[in-house]
């Protein structure tokens, strides 16, 4: 009797997907630095296990800087690792040196050809490479944050952040928008007017 688990995994690896919250930085910005596992792979919610295990702050900002030879911060950070290996978040990080960079496990014999592989990596492509090619990714929902809509829009759709249209407090917010934007408000109607001018000029 055939296994049913290679046909579901089959139709299920041909879903694509709709990934709806990314920061991720321009890829041209991403190309044009040194990577390394150390400086990628542990500057978000990975850096939250470390912070919970007890590494200090600056011992953190110390195990990123590639400026520094990556055998020195990894006896740094080797110790702290073997603590937060088996979290959610550690695991993700060796399913990503396995399955984008054909290194199994993140240790003391994998680091350096890890680091290399990524680095070879770290090129023209990358994101479309990765999100595309590996994850299956349709498109990104981009947050910025940094109000910067001038995306790839082959793979990433931008936030439009409305936060300042949306929750005004008082008479000197509402004199603020105007004053940025070059329409005074002196009513509900003028607030309306500017609201749908920006969402018009963001949609141009």
């Amino acid at each position: 009797m055939t296994s049913s688990y290679p046909v579901i995994k089959k139709h299920v690896d041909s879903i694509r997907l709709i990934d709806t919250h990314e920061h991720l930085p321009p890829e041209s910005e991403r190309i044009n630095r040194k990577v390394d596992v150390l400086s990628e792979f542990y500057l978000h919610y990975t850096s939250s296990d470390l912070f919970s295990a007890g590494m200090s702050t600056e011992d953190i900002v110390y195990i990123r800087d590639t400026s520094v030879p990556i055998d020195y911060r990894w006896a740094v950070f080797e110790p702290w690792w073997e603590k937060i290996k088996n979290t959610g978040y550690s695991r993700c990080m060796e399913i990503a040196a396995r399955d984008l960079y054909g290194v199994d496990g993140i240790n003391s014999e994998t680091y350096k050809q890890l680091s290399r592989n990524m680095m070879a990596r770290n090129k023209e492509g990358l994101y479309k490479w990765v999100l595309q090619g590996k994850a299956g990714i349709e498109t990104c929902i981009l947050d910025t944050v940094h109000h910067n809509y001038d995306v790839d829009g082959s793979l990433f759709v931008p936030v439009l952040r409305v936060s300042e249209y949306a929750s005004p407090r008082n008479k000197k917010d509402l004199e603020t928008l105007g004053r940025q934007f070059g329409t005074p408000i002196h009513n509900l109607s003028d607030y309306i007017t500017l609201v749908k001018g920006r969402f018009d000029a963001l949609e141009g």
